[in-house]
């Protein structure tokens, strides 16, 4: 028996699909190449890049505090309410880490 490839076609993004922005716009997909200098990224993916960035960076560095100052990098305790306990512990300790010079001052 002869196995046929399953073809891998590439969407265009139509105004049906652009309903969210935020999510899943398919303009993206084809927007990205490695290595693909800034000028040839539209100014609206840029905007979106950096508002996304400035996210992340908020969010990464809360982790960042829980796994290297705390060492909280596995689970501890067998059980979803205990591990969420700790974590929600962790995450409130964290924001004082963070925080911490702004509290000294004040």
């Amino acid at each position: 028996m002869r196995q046929v490839r399953p073809r891998i076609l590439a969407m265009r993004a139509t105004p049906a699909m652009n309903t969210n922005a935020d999510h899943g716009n398919w303009e993206y997909a084809g927007a990205y190449k490695i290595n693909a200098s800034p000028d040839r990224i539209s100014r609206r993916v840029r905007r979106s890049n950096r508002k996304h960035s400035s996210i992340r960076a908020r969010v990464e560095h809360v982790f960042r505090v829980i796994k290297r100052q705390f060492g909280f990098t596995r689970t501890r305790y067998c059980g979803l309410m205990k591990n969420a306990v700790q974590v929600n512990m962790l995450m409130g300790l964290a924001n004082l880490y963070l925080l911490r010079r702004q509290l000294i001052t004040a």
